[in-house]
């Protein structure tokens, strides 16, 4: 019995690490969704929110479904800007919706994987529209912040 109080007593400051670990998991997760968040809610319409380009690293590096290469925040922005444009000009209300997302985080580096669902209604009585988009993204901490430093978005093959 002795050694059984022992051990407990000896396993119960590493329990307590554990489920701290677990709270801090579940933050840092938080904190790479929020990052993810903030950037789909600029290109929500009727009202996006302007792209908070804090969350953007410097040298973010983006691949869109597009077909198309954005290297740097200034030309991540900008692009994303043209899109905000594009979609207020075209459509009534647009969301763009994270689904099925998946974190892994191993140090200062994380990676989401996710389906983001786009559509809307279109302006003059054009209908609505959806399609998936398959995306990952790459996030990294740096100054106690997580940042976008990479994206990688492609829609999924039509079914024939």
């Amino acid at each position: 019995m002795f050694r059984a109080l022992i051990a407990v007593l000896l396993a119960a400051p590493l329990i307590g690490a554990i489920g701290g670990a677990s709270a801090t998991h579940r933050d840092e997760d938080a904190a790479v969704r929020a990052v993810l968040d903030s950037y789909l809610a600029a290109v929500t319409c009727p009202d996006p929110k302007p792209l908070d380009v804090e969350i953007l690293a410097a040298d973010i590096e983006a691949f869109w479904s597009t077909g198309d290469r954005y290297l740097g925040r200034d030309a991540f922005a900008e692009a994303v800007a043209e899109g905000v444009a594009d979609i207020v000009a075209n459509f009534e209300s647009f969301s763009a919706v994270a689904k099925d997302v998946t974190i892994r985080r191993k140090g200062d580096l994380a990676w989401l994987t996710c389906r983001v669902d786009v559509g809307g209604k279109l302006t003059r009585d054009r209908g609505a529209t959806s399609h998936s988009v398959r995306s990952t993204f790459v996030f990294e901490r740096r100054n106690d912040r997580w940042v976008m430093v990479h994206e990688h978005s492609s829609r999924p093959p039509t079914r024939k």
